[in-house]
């Protein structure tokens, strides 16, 4: 797979261009050549080149070229391995002008490398270029085993945030749920977790505030919402659940009201989805969804985005945003995720993860959300 890839990759350089990419240890390095090849960023350049005509080398620091080959070890890339080597009086950039000496050309940068490595080749007569048209449609396309990971990852994902909702008890802090809701993430396998598990009118900033939001069961009852996720392996998860803790039917009113909205909002949102549709037209499903309710228009209560690409990183192409234009394709994976904020009293926010099948068929991993007082018995879905 990692192989068809750097082919793909060299394809995208021909089709735009480009002579070469180059990246830099992170997401991007690892979708490449392999998980195996983790390094730790610092000052000297630790640099892997993919050319137009699928030559994959990489260049490292001389005194640590010992360790760099340990790692190297496994790394999915043709052998015998390419690689240069350079002293600390010596220049990263240079070894990279001895690689591409018989191509030339434009390079095309990972979007993710650090501003001094663009610095550093272009002061070698290179020229070079932002790589997001290039590396970026390839990673937002996802292989069926990419889109198996993603799946297993939003599902426990779901079964950690019921498992610390349904732990939860009246007097608990936004601290004590939050902690609860990281320990359930680690016990089913994940790292780098992650939560946001908000009370009342704390949810009604997206993100929360420093300041929390009381304890469960303050006035009778809470509205709660979770937000979390983690690494599986090396791919991430993103699920978040609104809920009602209290006196099953006992929500005022108007928040059953929201939360519905919201529901109907990420249905709609759903059924938008097909090959050839535009990002921006998901998310405007979405939005007129809650205008219509009486709710808002434009960013008034639904204030951020309708989703994001999810993969290697939590937030990566194709992002479901009103200004982008971009043509959904068999293989991504990406959130659904509406909310509604009213500041001061309360915010509500449903976020489960969805994939294009090579058929164009739309799965949701794990169930849907369906009910305000128990949000974790919903059904599974694919179009």
């Amino acid at each position: 797979e990692y192989h068809d890839r750097q082919s793909r990759l060299a394809t995208r350089l021909l089709a735009l261009n480009h002579t070469a990419f180059v990246a830099e240890p992170g997401p991007t390095l690892q979708f490449l050549v392999g998980p195996s090849v983790a390094w730790h960023l610092s000052e000297r350049p630790f640099l892997l080149i993919v050319t137009a005509t699928s030559k994959v080398c990489f260049v490292f620091p001389t005194f640590e070229a010992t360790r760099a080959m340990e790692v190297l070890a496994d790394a999915a890339v043709p052998l015998p391995l390419c690689a240069r080597t350079w002293d600390e009086d010596g220049s990263a950039y240079e070894e990279v002008v001895r690689i591409l000496a018989d191509v030339g050309g434009v390079i095309a940068l990972d979007p993710s490398a650090r501003s001094f490595l663009r610095t550093g080749l272009g002061a070698m007569g290179l020229k070079v270029t932002p790589g997001a048209a290039v590396i970026e449609p390839l990673r937002a396309v996802k292989s069926r085993a990419e889109i198996a990971v993603l799946r297993r990852a939003n599902e426990l994902t779901k079964a950690a945030i019921a498992a610390a909702a349904r732990a939860a008890e009246i007097g608990w802090t936004e601290d004590q749920l939050q902690k609860t809701v990281l320990a359930a993430l680690a016990r089913v396998g994940f790292t780098e977790t992650w939560t946001l598990s908000l009370f009342g009118a704390n949810a009604a900033f997206p993100h929360g505030t420093l300041g929390g939001g009381g304890r469960l069961g303050d006035g009778g009852g809470t509205m709660v919402l979770i937000d979390a996720g983690g690494a599986l392996g090396i791919y991430q998860s993103d699920i978040s659940r609104s809920f009602w803790f209290g006196e099953v039917g006992g929500a005022p009113q108007e928040l059953k009201d929201a939360w519905e909205t919201v529901s109907k909002a990420q249905l709609a949102a759903l059924n938008a989805i097909a090959i050839g549709v535009e990002c921006r037209a998901i998310d405007a499903a979405a939005r007129n969804v809650i205008a219509t309710a009486g709710f808002g228009s434009g960013f008034e209560h639904f204030t951020h985005r309708l989703g994001h690409g999810i993969g290697l990183e939590g937030h990566e192409g194709p992002y479901i945003v009103g200004n982008n234009p971009t043509p959904l394709v068999p293989g991504m994976a990406f959130s659904l995720e509406p909310g509604i904020y009213s500041k001061g009293r309360f915010g509500i926010r449903i976020e489960d993860i969805v994939a294009i099948g090579e058929d164009g068929r739309v799965e949701v991993f794990g169930a849907l959300s369906t009910n305000l007082d128990d949000p974790f018995h919903g059904h599974s879905v694919i179009l």
